[in-house]
This record gives C-alpha cells, sequence and structure tokens, in this order.
C-alpha cells in the first residue's frame, strides 16, 4: 500500500527499481525506463496475472509460472528451484508436524522464495536458466533469515531445533536433485544458521537424537615429493569418503542420516571435519513410522573403533587418506568432549597397504579426464595468459596468495582462503579475464554471511522507518480530512 504525500502531484511507480535496485524514489535507472509505447498490460502479458504475486501457498507456481518462460527443468541449473519446490510441498504436506512459530517460518520463506523469483518472468527483462539459478540460490539467506520484514520475528535464528532439523534432514534426505546440488544447498541453509548472533545452536547438546562427530584426516602422496596436493575446499572428494565409510558401516540400512560440515581450520594436507548424524525416524518426515532399527550408540562405536584400529583409509590417484583422530562433541563448538580416540598407524603405515582401497567411481571422476590432486609450480603470468577456470576453482591458498599479488590487490596474506579467493574472482571477471560463470566459484564463508544478515538488518530498520514516517503521512492526511469536514460543516451551517 503506498500513501501520497502531495495528492496534487501525478505520482508514477516503477516496480523495475523496487526489483533491480530495491529504490523506491529518486531517479529511475537506464535500466529501468520506459515510454508509453512500451506499456505493459493484462492484456499482453505471456504469463496469467496471479504469477506476478505469488502467495507461496500454491506450490505448482514454479512449474504453471516460472517452467513455462525458462524451460529450465532437467537442466544442471535447475536444482535452487528444485529445492524451494520441495520446501513449499513439505509445509502442504506436513505442516502440523511443525510448531507455530515453525509453521510461520516456513510459510514465510515458501512466499519469499517465490517472490524473489517474481523479476525473472516480467516481460522486460530475460535470464538464461543459470542466472534464474543462481537468483534462486542467493535469496536463500535473506528468504531464511527475514523472508517477511513486516515481521523480523519470523526468522531461521528463531527457530527451534526440532522445526530446523525437521525441515533440513527431511529435505537432505531426499532425491529431487543431484548429489552435489544437494551438498551446495544444504550447505548454505546450514551456514545461515551457524552465521545467526543467536540460535539454538549454540546451545545445543549433541548427546541426543543428533550427534556430532569432529575427524581429523590425513592426506598422503607416496610417490614422493615432486609435486604438490592441491585440495583445499575439496567438499566433494570429503563427501565422498565420507559415504563410503557410511556404504561400508551400512548407515542408510541402519537408519541414519548423516550431514558433513567442512572445519574452516583445514589445511593442504590435514583437513578437520564435523559428521552430524541423527536418526532417520525423528527427523525424516518422509520416514515416520518405518520400522527400520536405528541405533546411533552402534554408529558411534563402529566409528571409534574404525579410527582406532584404522580400518578403514581411502586411495585414489596415489593419494591416501586417512583418518588421525575422532572425538565425540557435547557442543557445537567441542568445547566438552565425550572421548577423543586418536588411531594407533604411524606415518609409514600410510604408505603401506590399504585395507579399504576405495573405486575411483567413488569420487565421481571421470576416467577419460586427467585427475588434477596435482600441479606443479605455480605461475601467475602464465595462468593469466591462458586461465582456466577448471585449474584456478582449484587453487591451493599459496596460489592465490601469488595470484594476488601479481594483480596489485589489497590484501592480507592472513585472509582466509575463501576472502582472497572472491577478491581475484571479482578482480578476474572486471578485467574480463575470466567470463561471469566465474562469480558461481566465489564462497561466502560464515563471516560473509554475517555480514549479508547485518545489511537485512539494515533493510529492515529503513522499513521499519518508512512504515513509521507511512503511518505519520496516514495521521496527517486523516486531520486533513477532519480539518475539511469541520471546514465544509461549518458552510453549510451558514
Amino acid at each position: 500500500m503506498f500513501y501520497c504525500s502531495d495528492r496534487t502531484k501525478t505520482y508514477c511507480v516503477f516496480q523495475c527499481m523496487f526489483e533491480q535496485h530495491d529504490i523506491s524514489y529518486g531517479t529511475v535507472y537506464d535500466d529501468c525506463k520506459c515510454n508509453i509505447s512500451q506499456e505493459y498490460t493484462e492484456s499482453n502479458l505471456t504469463l496469467p496475472s496471479q504469477c506476478y504475486s505469488p502467495s507461496g501457498t500454491d506450490c505448482s507456481w514454479y512449474q504453471h509460472c516460472l517452467e513455462r518462460k525458462y524451460q529450465c527443468n532437467g537442466t544442471e541449473n535447475n536444482f535452487a528451484v528444485k529445492f524451494a519446490t520441495k520446501f513449499c510441498n513439505l509445509y502442504s504436506r506436513s505442516n502440523q508436524d511443525f510448531s507455530q512459530d515453525g509453521q510461520k517460518w516456513m510459510d514465510a520463506v515458501r512466499k519469499c522464495l517465490q517472490v524473489s523469483l517474481v523479476k525473472t518472468i516480467r516481460p522486460y527483462l530475460h535470464y538464461s536458466c543459470k542466472d534464474v539459478n543462481r537468483i534462486a540460490f542467493d535469496s536463500h539467506t535473506q528468504c531464511y533469515v527475514y523472508p517477511d520484514l513486516h515481521y523480523p520475528s519470523i526468522s531461521i535464528c528463531n527457530l527451534g531445533a526440532a522445526d530446523y532439523f525437521s525441515v533440513f534432514w527431511t529435505i537432505q534426505s531426499s532425491k529431487v536433485m543431484s548429489i552435489d546440488s544437494s551438498r551446495r544447498t544444504m550447505k548454505r541453509m546450514f551456514e545461515t544458521l551457524k552465521g545467526c548472533s543467536k540460535s539454538f545452536l549454540k546451545g545445543m547438546s549433541f548427546d541426543g537424537p543428533i550427534r556430532l562427530l569432529k575427524m581429523k584426516l590425513k592426506y598422503s602422496f607416496p610417490f614422493g615429493s615432486r609435486h604438490q596436493l592441491v585440495l583445499d575446499d575439496n567438499t566433494i572428494l570429503l563427501n565422498d569418503f565420507v559415504d563410503s565409510i557410511a556404504a561400508k558401516l551400512h548407515w542408510k540400512e541402519n537408519g541414519v542420516l548423516w550431514f558433513l560440515d567442512l572445519d574452516i581450520n583445514s589445511t593442504v594436507t590435514e583437513t578437520y571435519i564435523d559428521i552430524y548424524l541423527t536418526n532417520r525416524n525423528v527427523y525424516d518426515l518422509n520416514a515416520r513410522n518405518t520400522t527400520v532399527p536405528s541405533n546411533l550408540n552402534t554408529t558411534i562405536n563402529e566409528m571409534k573403533q574404525i579410527t582406532e584400529t584404522r580400518d578403514i583409509k581411502g586411495h585414489i590417484g596415489g593419494l591416501s587418506i586417512m583418518i588421525i583422530s575422532l572425538q565425540g562433541c557435547l557442543d557445537a563448538n567441542c568445547d566438552t568432549l565425550l572421548f577423543d580416540i586418536t588411531s594407533t598407524a604411524s606415518l609409514k603405515e600410510m604408505h603401506g597397504h590399504l585395507v579399504l582401497t576405495l573405486p575411483v567411481s567413488t569420487y565421481k571422476l571421470d576416467n577419460s579426464t586427467p585427475t588434477k590432486f596435482y600441479k606443479m609450480a605455480f605461475d601467475a603470468g602464465n595462468f593469466l595468459k591462458t586461465p582456466d577456470l577448471e585449474s584456478f576453482d582449484n587453487f591451493k591458498k599459496e596460489e592465490l596468495v601469488l595470484l594476488a599479488k601479481h594483480l596489485k590487490l589489497d590484501f592480507r596474506v592472513s585472509m582466509r582462503k575463501q576472502v582472497i579467493k572472491n577478491l581475484v574472482i571479482d578482480k578476474l571477471v572486471d578485467a574480463e579475464i575470466l567470463g561471469e560463470e566465474a562469480l558461481d566459484l566465489k564462497v561466502e564463508s560464515v563471516d560473509a554471511l554475517k555480514l549479508k544478515q547485518l545489511e537485512l538488518e539494515h533493510k529492515l530498520k529503513l522499513k521499519e522507518l518508512e512504515m513509521k514516517e507511512t503511518e505519520k503521512i496516514k495521521e496527517l492526511e486523516m486531520k486533513e480530512r477532519l480539518e475539511m469536514d469541520k471546514k465544509k460543516k461549518k458552510m453549510n451551517l451558514n
């Protein structure tokens, strides 16, 4: 609802400015300007008028509106929309399983996810499937934290553990997306929760239906030290390694769900991963009332055993992976431990036989493509002459530092790898050395998510001020009307 401060003037509302630039006043930018001949009316819209004002309650909106303009279904750039559809249907099918606060949050989020995509179906805008997927994925953080700016208390940060994990584990266990897409989407949802200044996660005890394990892994290259290992942020490899453990220990068959979160303190040769385990019968709403037995204590004991007795190691393309230690965490920061198991294997044993040799297919590698786990000395100048996006995505921190220095960027070596990588990507895209597809490689750290949440909080405050200003205008208008009515009554009496 809009209120005009001066009713004698003519106002023009540019929806494009709201959606493209989040601006509701002032000069209209060139990309939103139009003339009378370009005016779009209901008669020449290509989609039904209700597509442009989604309520969030109709989960077929993605198919009947978005998919009608962009035929992205079946492409690799459709995972964010698939997630949103799954989220919407989850509320419609299982809203009674959530608390009242959880229901309000889910209802607001599913509407927010749809509204964020409305701009893509405007008749004056055209995007690629990749762009639509990016816009959908980028909307997740805001829609999780503040899905409705009019009600700031509705937020992922204010959810209880039961509501959050029922959504998280139900979607995590579904098969609506590819494995890699599912990991990326669930990672964003979990990072958003971790970025909250206050949430249940910080005070949660992991000795109930959800368990937290911190695992330390060691990488080794047994064929000499001529090559350097490039494995920073290789979450695909780590996820596949944990999935292989899950397959050997029959987690899925035993009703156990798992999720991996990479510890930010990981290095090139050593990494720390957090593994969250839960009983599928507790949080997966698609598996309620199943007869599959699940005993997390048994699963934990098996993990302790394979760590201590080194029963599982991984081997691929000359790369050896071994579990060095395993900790059972009682809290999210692992300040209090339930147990701390260290492997009895020595480093020399890592170069010996492997009890479990994982197949190459486990890591989703194509035999026709050379494995890029090893790299010769890095030359920033040569890379810029023949830039390769795939190689860039596998750069370790030392290589990114050399590249940042070569580009004369303003940075510190002490910065986290993700931050330096984002700076380099922005520079290379601005200089047109890499295409805009490189922007998809940018990594949002927890700090970046916190920054985004602060920006959202700032927007919320501006919105509140705008609403207060609107209320003042309404009060003034009401006073003016009352004054006019009084004058009219006096004139009639006279």
